[in-house]
């Protein structure tokens, strides 16, 4: 279960409050199948910086890709749900998701 630290502000006050859309966080997301050669980690990092997103996309020796995502949690959401399709090359056969510790990154690379 992910736990969310929310400010909390009295009704009266004019300061929007955090909600859970606003709330930011991290996730690591391992994907297989036929994603190296395909240009999977590119075509994250695109989608990635469409949704706003922080991070990085990298080649594992395994086979699969890693990605770490910080945003806001409903992009990470939209991401998670390109990753298991993923672009016309791949054939994406599982994403595994974790939670991360949420860290200020500038952009989108791919390693």
């Amino acid at each position: 279960m992910r736990s969310r630290r929310l400010n909390w502000r009295p009704a009266g006050n004019r300061t929007p409050a955090i909600t859970e859309s606003h709330a930011r966080e991290a996730r690591k997301y391992i994907i297989s199948g036929r994603v190296q050669g395909v240009w999977f980690r590119d075509s994250t990092r695109r989608q990635a910086e469409s949704l706003q997103i922080a991070g990085y996309a990298k080649n594992l020796p395994d086979g699969t890709v890693e990605v770490l995502a910080c945003g806001r949690s409903e992009s990470l959401d939209a991401l998670a749900a390109w990753l298991a399709e993923g672009p016309p090359l791949a054939s994406v056969e599982r994403v595994l998701e974790s939670t991360a510790e949420f860290r200020e990154l500038n952009g989108f690379s791919v390693a």
